[in-house]
């Protein structure tokens, strides 16, 4: 049998095969830039990033996004174990991260919301700092910062709300004191003179709430304010309000008996009041309030018997 012999085979080389990303159906890209701005301001940012993912136009407008809101979110556990909490004391939070980083590149020259909401550890103080500094640089319009406690520190200082003029804002202090339209603090430590100072410091805020703030005894300032909606719940050591408010619409108390003065307010149609851990703070502060009865119309009354809502 003869001797089989094979032919030569010749070495393969392998095509190289170009991989380009196709985007199918990407509808935004051919809008208007003026129609993609408009859209842009109606979502959230957690949207606007989905968004850029998924869009070559939208990559990076996120970064240019009018409204911040960031919230963390977190599930409630009973029982946790001290191996898991002393894990999560020393674990840096991804969230405190993720603010950092969309707070130092954000490009948009002013923002209309910025909404901060996580459990506040005594270490992130300054990255607060920092955030507050970045929204009032950008002349944010509407604020809201709402700092609870870390379920899984042990120790836990509130976040204490500066004047204004104490953020070292590197544009004139007179650029964004004037766009600020709405405030809302949660959970934080704030003094008579920090609010009074808040008061006098934007003129055209017209959008004030302070809740779960254990630290003031007192709200009041002399000048006229253009104040239209005011919300001061569960504030423990509040026993005084003396404000001017020619414009105020509505009014919200949930506290202990505060006694009220409101100068000239004469367009108040709303007022909600009482608590559900005291019930003489109705009548109380009810009575500070007779002579604008006659124009109210609405009245809503609580307290830990009862809650009643008088349409007038």
């Amino acid at each position: 049998m003869g001797k089989r012999t094979w032919p030569t085979l010749n070495p393969c080389k392998p095509k190289r095969i170009k991989a380009t990303l196709v985007h199918h159906n990407d509808r935004l890209s051919s809008l208007p830039y003026d129609i993609l701005l408009k859209i842009w301001s109606h979502i959230t940012t957690k949207e606007a990033a989905s968004a850029s993912l998924v869009s070559r136009t939208l990559r990076h407008m996120w970064l240019v996004h009018p409204l911040l809101n960031f919230e963390e979110k977190k599930p409630y556990t009973f029982e946790i174990s001290s191996y898991f909490m002393k894990a999560r004391r020393q674990e840096r939070s991804p969230f405190v991260d993720g603010v950092d980083y969309i707070v130092k590149h954000h490009l948009g020259p002013v923002i209309d919301e910025f909404r901060i909401e996580f459990e506040l550890r005594n270490e992130y103080h300054p990255h607060v700092d920092n955030w507050l500094v970045f929204a009032f640089s950008k002349q944010v319009k509407r604020l809201e910062v709402v700092l609870k406690r870390d379920r899984f520190s042990d120790e836990w200082e509130r976040y204490d709300f500066k004047m204004p003029i104490e953020y070292q804002v590197s544009s004139n202090f007179d650029t964004f004191r004037f766009a600020l339209t709405s405030l809302c603090l949660e959970f934080v430590h704030l003094t008579e003179q920090v609010i009074e100072s808040i008061l006098n410091s934007f003129p055209s805020l017209e959008i004030f709430c302070i809740r779960w703030v254990h630290s003031f005894t007192s709200i009041r300032t002399c000048s006229p304010l253009l104040l239209k909606h005011l919300d001061v719940s569960n504030c423990e050591r509040l026993h005084s309000i003396d404000l001017c408010v020619p414009h105020l619409l509505s009014f919200t108390c949930e506290a202990q008996p505060t006694a009220l003065r409101f100068r000239n307010a004469s367009l108040l149609s709303a007022v909600s009041i009482g608590s559900f851990h005291c019930n003489d703070s109705i009548g109380y502060t009810l009575d500070s309030l007779l002579i604008y009865c006659a124009q109210l119309e609405c009245l809503e009354l609580k307290s830990n018997l009862y809650e009643v809502s008088i349409i007038l």
